[in-house]
């Protein structure tokens, strides 16, 4: 939450769309150092692409069918702990980092790399943090069994 304890105006589709600028931005910019080469690039890049999408489509089905939100910011109403969340407890968020490296992986370049850490770390503090809280609150000896079995990222 911001300093005034009310949610960010920039929720996390904005910040993946920030990355995947970045990435092209760098690549388009800074193409000298290549460090994977076609097809490896294009067939690596779609798959991690394809399975980013489904991982994060399937979570994103999931909360629906459970009624509970998918937005940030928003009180929980189910802890959902099975499919993708049972692998890891931010699925959403790893499919975005996995979309983020197929293109990285796309570019084929160096410097895009710098914008996956770049783009976790942003996304931990300004939100895993606050739903890490929200659950915890929420449903307390429950998230805490989740937590202690699933982890944060893969």
């Amino acid at each position: 939450m911001g300093a005034s304890g009310t949610p960010p105006r920039l929720y996390p589709p904005v910040y993946f769309l920030a990355a995947l600028l970045a990435i092209a931005g760098l690549h388009h910019f800074l193409p000298e150092l290549r460090w994977l080469s076609r097809p490896s690039t294009t067939y690596g890049g779609a798959v991690l692409i394809a399975l980013g999408v489904a991982f994060g489509a399937t979570s994103a089905w999931l909360l629906h069918r459970s009624k509970t939100p998918v937005r940030p910011f928003e009180k929980p109403t189910a802890l959902v702990t099975h499919g993708p969340f049972s692998l890891s407890r931010n699925p959403i968020y790893v499919s975005m980092v996995t979309v983020l490296v197929g293109c990285v992986v796309l570019a084929g370049t160096v410097w895009p790399v710098l914008v996956v850490p770049l783009f976790i770390r942003v996304i931990t503090r300004r939100f895993i943090v606050h739903e890490e809280r929200a659950l915890e609150d929420g449903f307390r000896e429950r998230y805490r069994a989740y937590r202690a079995r699933t982890r944060r990222w893969i």
